[in-house]
């Protein structure tokens, strides 16, 4: 991401809709899929500020953040320590093969210019049973100014994703498209801003704003009931969560 990018995400990701949604979307998927951490090893991979391993730590789950940019290094580690942080990346994971029992990366993939090395990557470090869990942007017409700014190099299909993920080894555990409702918002959005110009200052980007309390909270209310439920499977969303197994 440009380095104004991490300065804005520090501000506003522990209240903003989107970002406290995410992190409880995959903590309530994680806190699901292992009810007990006891020796276990977690790994969020492309971390960030660590606003997430922090929860995670906080709710008792050993989890150890990864991520090799510099600004990403320099705040992770002052609010996590060495022990919780590791510089490293997908294709330098700093872990050894089949040590690790999950990897979370919740917006990562498409940061990266190789995404299957980094999938294959992945899969080498869970052990046999491990679990990916990894959130991505959907749909290329979304594309804007806004995936430019945080150097994306792609945006993802369920069609395109989930063939990539089983070429790598992958069982798909569970899929679906999430941030479902905000959809025709962000679209028109995006496309308003194609037309008609804006968002060249990030300051200035809704997706930058946190929005009137009242609204922000049933906001994220909506974006994590509708994605950690299991029984509609949405045919779009702005977002895709998939969560894959290494077999054993």
């Amino acid at each position: 991401m440009n380095p104004e990018e991490y300065e804005i995400l520090s501000r506003v990701e522990r209240d903003h809709w989107f970002y406290r949604g995410k992190r409880q979307i995959a903590s309530q998927w994680i806190r699901e899929l292992f009810p007990s951490a006891k020796e276990k090893i977690f790994v969020d991979l492309g971390c960030g500020t660590g606003c997430f391993v922090e929860q995670m730590i906080q709710k008792g789950y050993p989890m150890i953040g990864v991520d090799d940019h510099q600004e990403s290094i320099d705040r992770a580690r002052l609010l996590l320590g060495d022990k919780n942080f590791r510089e490293g990346s997908a294709e330098s994971f700093p872990f050894p093969d089949n040590s690790v029992d999950l990897i979370s990366m919740l917006d990562v993939l498409e940061h990266l210019k190789e995404d299957r090395v980094a999938l294959d990557s992945m899969y080498r470090g869970l052990t046999g049973g491990g679990i990916l869990l990894i959130t991505v942007p959907a749909f290329q017409f979304f594309w804007s100014d806004w995936d430019r700014s945080l150097h994306h190099f792609r945006r993802y299909t369920a069609s395109s994703l989930l063939p990539l993920l089983k070429e790598a080894g992958f069982e798909i555990s569970f899929w679906n498209y999430i941030n479902v409702l905000a959809f025709p918002i962000v679209f028109c959005l995006r496309r308003w801003r194609d037309c008609f110009g804006g968002g060249e200052n990030p300051l200035e980007r809704p997706e930058n704003k946190i929005p009137w309390g009242p609204l922000n909270r049933i906001l994220e209310w909506q974006f994590v009931t509708l994605a950690v439920q299991k029984w509609i499977r949405f045919p779009f969303g702005v977002s895709i969560l998939v969560i894959a197994r290494k077999p054993k």
